[in-house]
């Protein structure tokens, strides 16, 4: 998209509103298929962020108290 975009700008570096929006539109229509499959996915993905952010706190908690114990 970025690389679409730097296009339209060194064509003219005043965009063209309508040339931006056609441009976007082209992109997301084209890359509109990845994007629902991504959205699709989010709420494994977030669950599996919550698990590795649990079990990370956890470790660290874990790795407190052996220091406490150490000492």
């Amino acid at each position: 998209m970025m690389v679409a975009l730097e296009g339209l700008w060194h064509d003219n570096c005043v965009l063209d509103p309508v040339m931006l929006g056609q441009t976007i539109a082209d992109i997301a229509q084209a890359h509109f298929r990845v994007y629902v499959v991504y959205c699709s996915n989010a709420i494994y993905q977030n669950r599996k962020l919550n698990q590795l952010t649990s079990v990370l706190r956890l470790a660290l908690w874990l790795s407190f108290c052996i220091e406490l114990i150490d000492e």
